[in-house]
């Protein structure tokens, strides 16, 4: 069986990165709350039971601490070779949504290269917190990518979603991109269920795809807004604490000008800004990704790990604008309708 030239080139590009795990020149280290907890002794269904912002996050990582203790390997070590595989696998996530969006596999070449190279790039910089959120946004991202394109809503595809929410709950302001990602999309369902009353199969899919958001929402909720109260507790109390919040991201800059305003008059803003970039962007020919990168933008304001996912949707629009390649007209229509 020949191997796809897409995936022989990732390989490739992975290289500089695969020695430098194996070398240890490069590490991926268990972040310090993880590692707490399993000294403490306590079991993921403890932690999923009392509902904290590590309920999710120990539950993906103490396998990884399980396994890595019973063979005797370096628990670091350990880590970093399963996020070799997962950065492998976001960067096949990007290059399947072009893929689903441009319709042509030839000429995906230079755009998964450029691609990969990119991703390598960010993985020797970030810790690998952010290599997970990342992997699980760019899951999230394909999958709702697939329903606009029109694919068959089905149990594969909403097992996927629920997984890409798991995988970005390691930080609360990588989930919470993802969060506020999956209500933008559950809220355009419900144009599309109303245009598509009269079609009865069109209803059901639509229907049936806000259904199940709504239920991711309903349970991801929870962990969002109790990792929110705790972050506001530690910043500080009410308004403050929320722009004191900013200092942890790009958003530090504004923080002067925030203290010199209201509650009320932020609320406002933010408001009309929304409005005026929601009439800007359906202009747009890939409005839905273009969306997604502004929830990144946005979220990035309060944390640099949560800015890294617009890579993601910027990466998608980069190489769908590359000069020589471009989605044939039916489906990029279809994407800038779906919004």
């Amino acid at each position: 069986m020949r191997m796809n030239i897409n995936t022989f080139n990732r390989m490739l590009v992975f290289m500089p990165l695969v020695f430098s795990v194996l070398f240890e020149l490069k590490k991926f280290k268990i972040w310090y709350q993880i590692i707490f907890l399993w000294d403490q002794g306590a079991t993921p269904f403890q932690e999923l039971l009392q509902l904290s912002p590590h309920s999710f996050r120990y539950f993906l990582m103490y396998p990884v601490i399980y396994i890595s203790e019973s063979i005797g390997v370096d628990r670091d070590f350990f880590f970093s070779l399963i996020i070799l595989f997962i950065g492998f696998y976001a960067v096949s996530l990007l290059c399947a949504s072009l893929k689903i969006m441009k319709g042509n596999h030839r000429r995906q070449i230079i755009p998964c290269l450029f691609i990969s190279v990119v991703i390598v790039f960010l993985l020797f910089y970030m810790n690998g917190r952010g290599a997970i959120a990342l992997c699980g946004f760019a899951l999230l991202v394909n999958n709702i990518i697939k329903l606009e394109m029109g694919m068959t809503p089905n149990v594969w595809i909403f097992t996927n979603i629920f997984l890409a929410l798991l995988l970005t709950s390691v930080s609360s302001g990588t989930l919470a991109v993802s969060f506020l990602t999956l209500s933008m999309y559950l809220l355009q369902q419900i144009k599309h269920i109303l245009s598509g009353i009269l079609r009865v199969r069109f209803f059901v899919e639509r229907f049936k795809i806000f259904f199940v958001c709504l239920l991711f929402c309903i349970i991801f909720s929870s962990i969002i807004i109790v990792g929110f109260e705790k972050n506001l507790n530690f910043y500080g109390v009410g308004y403050e604490g929320f722009v004191n919040m900013l200092g942890h991201g790009i958003g530090a800059v504004l923080k002067p000008l925030l203290h010199s305003i209201s509650m009320t008059s932020l609320i406002a803003i933010v408001c009309i800004i929304g409005i005026i970039l929601n009439t800007i962007v359906q202009r747009f020919r890939y409005s839905l990704i273009v969306r997604i990168l502004i929830i990144c933008c946005g979220c990035g304001l309060f944390g640099y790990t949560t800015l890294s996912m617009a890579i993601v949707p910027l990466l998608i629009l980069s190489t769908l604008y590359f000069p020589y390649v471009s989605a044939s007209a039916d489906r990029a229509t279809h994407l800038r309708n779906a919004t």
